[in-house]
């Protein structure tokens, strides 16, 4: 039976090719689903039971337009005296390779936990996340006399 030693030159072409092709991977263009970031508050910091800034930023991969609508909706209420659902709706269109941030007024009631927000294309839902609300500021302190 023949020996087989060295290495074949398919062998070698196709590892040169997959070598070439990972270096390559992080200069294509990104293809893939929006991404979407939000924040609530003064700089991060909300007021309870007053209406705060909602910011979301969205941004667009695609080498095609985004069309869509975005949702934001909250929880509101306790178990002995029911649950309600705060929600609003903000359509937009962002270019290929796009991004946008939208400030929305959105009212902070005491007890609430989270923010549901979803990017939808027609009943097609792109991107769903669950905001956390930070703890609210306290309010200012004040001492009367010596320290």
């Amino acid at each position: 039976m023949p020996e087989v030693t060295g290495s074949s030159p398919v062998g070698s072409t196709i590892f040169c090719a997959l070598f070439l092709l990972s270096a390559l991977i992080p200069f294509l263009p990104a293809h893939g689903a929006p991404t979407l970031r939000a924040s609530l508050g003064w700089q991060g910091i909300p007021v309870v039971d007053a209406v705060n800034p909602l910011y979301v930023s969205i941004a667009n991969p695609d080498p095609d337009p985004l069309r869509g609508e975005l949702e934001a909706s909250q929880r509101v209420g306790s178990p002995w005296r029911g649950w309600a659902r705060v929600s609003m709706a903000l359509e937009f269109l962002l270019p290929p390779g796009g991004k946008a941030t939208y400030p929305l007024p959105w009212p902070l009631v005491s007890g609430a936990r989270a923010i549901s927000l979803r990017l939808r294309r027609g009943e097609e839902v792109l991107v769903e996340r669950e905001v956390p609300v930070p703890r609210p500021a306290d309010g200012l302190h004040g001492y009367l006399g010596p320290p």
